[in-house]
């Protein structure tokens, strides 16, 4: 049988992912759709794209967190 989580732990994960939201937030640039790249414009949008998914999985981590919290605590 699995061990049940603190909630000291749940806390913890939750600051983690706060801290990796802020941080990805901070390397978007939401200018970047009207900015020329050059010849690496693609590899840039490919960029901004993936952190933009980034985003998108931590905030579903971080709802799943909440519900784990509700369930188990």
């Amino acid at each position: 049988m699995t061990e049940k989580m603190e909630k000291w732990e749940y806390e913890e994960y939750k600051k983690r992912i706060s801290a990796a939201y802020d941080a990805i937030v901070t390397l978007i640039d939401v200018d970047a759709g009207d900015k020329d790249y050059g010849d690496k414009q693609i590899e840039y949008m490919e960029m901004h794209d993936e952190l933009s998914n980034a985003l998108d999985g931590l905030s579903n981590a971080s709802l799943n967190l909440a519900v784990l919290k509700e369930d188990y605590l």
